[in-house]
């Protein structure tokens, strides 16, 4: 629905003004952990979950553009992490991944 959303997200998440260059695959992960960090603060649900992914894909299609492919590497690592450490057990107990079909 708010396609402009998640678009520079980079940009977007930069605490620096006129931020939003990733200066590394670890800088590309720090920033997906921090927006993960920050989206669930409070509590989990489905809709956050899935903002999550699609953060994630705009960081990914931030790095191509900037012509880094060698950084996505770094969002799967921190996606994989965020989603083991901090949403593994939220998904389970709510049914799973099967139960949102």
């Amino acid at each position: 629905m708010y396609p402009k959303l998640y678009t520079s997200v980079a940009r977007q998440a930069s605490p620096s003004p006129g931020g939003g260059n990733l200066t590394s695959d670890k800088a590309a992960g720090v920033v997906l952990t921090a927006v993960a960090r920050e989206l669930f603060k409070a509590d989990v649900t489905w809709g956050k979950v899935v903002s999550l992914f699609a953060v994630a894909g705009g960081l990914g299609v931030d790095c191509v553009r900037q012509g880094h492919h060698e950084y996505l590497q770094g969002l799967l690592e921190a996606m994989g992490e965020v989603l083991e450490e901090e949403l593994a057990a939220w998904i389970v107990g709510n049914g799973g991944w099967v139960s949102r079909m």
